[in-house]
């Protein structure tokens, strides 16, 4: 699997509450990325069952706080 960024610099192009806006938004989504990553290996260590593995990975996003935030409307 190959993973590609763009980097793309914002300097002098946005406002202060923007930028705090975007950093939030960044450490959010590594926050659900580790807790999804987790909830993987702790249920490849406890199960090896498909469909147990796939219910307890979404059972457990599901109650997942910061899952919650984003999922708001």
């Amino acid at each position: 699997m190959s993973y590609q960024t763009t980097k793309f610099l914002l300097t002098g192009n946005i406002t202060d509450q923007t930028r705090d806006v975007l950093v939030f938004l960044c450490h959010e989504a590594n926050r659900l990325w580790n807790t999804a990553v987790y909830q993987v290996r702790q249920a490849h260590f406890s199960t090896c069952g498909i469909r147990e593995f796939f219910d307890h990975i979404i059972s457990g996003l599901e109650d997942n706080k910061v899952s919650k935030f984003l999922n708001q409307s």
